[in-house]
């Protein structure tokens, strides 16, 4: 899905789901290493002050104005979704190889992790939700909620890759994301780990 696609599912264009928030955290953390000029070109004009000025970490920022960022990155900078996805996992994972996540992902079990996950999700977003419905010792089935079209199947395939990327820091290095069930309102995850 490209950016105009995505801001014409929605109700109210770039004003939809104001209650929907996400921390500039997330955003400056994919978005850097990126060219912001060429990546600007995918991006709304209204939206430029923003791209070129996040605010700082800790504000709460349109999570529509998020996936538009998100959605141009893909757009932009790669041909594949594949390679969009190996970009997501890399970057959650280069954040939770940092010395302090390193040493507490190696203390938990996988099934700690993915019970874990919810509460990480809501330090970062609002108006959503992301639940484990099921851990055990070989698989995680996550459930997300949300406001209707907020998230595209390839943005909710890239959260994904959060929660794999901690089972993998965990000392599961060969999980996988075994499946994305998709609605416009509604989506659940499926990660294997052996």
């Amino acid at each position: 899905m490209n950016v105009e696609a995505y801001i014409d599912s929605l109700p109210r264009g770039l004003d939809s789901y104001p209650r929907a928030e996400c921390k500039a955290s997330v955003a400056r953390i994919f978005l850097a290493g990126f060219d912001r000029d060429r990546l600007a070109t995918a991006v709304p004009a209204s939206l430029h002050a923003t791209l070129f000025n996040l605010p700082p970490d800790s504000v709460w920022m349109p999570e529509v104005h998020g996936q538009v960022f998100y959605l141009a990155l893909r757009q932009v900078f790669y041909t594949e979704d594949k390679d969009y996805l190996a970009m997501t996992l890399q970057k959650n994972t280069e954040l939770l190889r940092s010395p302090l996540y390193r040493m507490l992902f190696k203390l938990l079990s996988p099934q700690r992790i993915a019970k874990n996950a919810g509460v990480a999700w809501g330090r970062f977003h609002r108006g959503s939700r992301f639940t484990c419905v099921k851990a055990d010792d070989d698989e995680a089935v996550f459930d997300f909620g949300y406001p209707p079209f907020l998230y595209s199947r390839l943005s909710l395939h890239a959260f994904a890759t959060a929660a794999l990327s901690g089972i993998q820091v965990g000392g599961r290095e060969n999980a996988y994301i075994d499946g994305v069930t998709y609605s416009p309102e509604a989506a659940q995850v499926v990660i294997r780990y052996l």
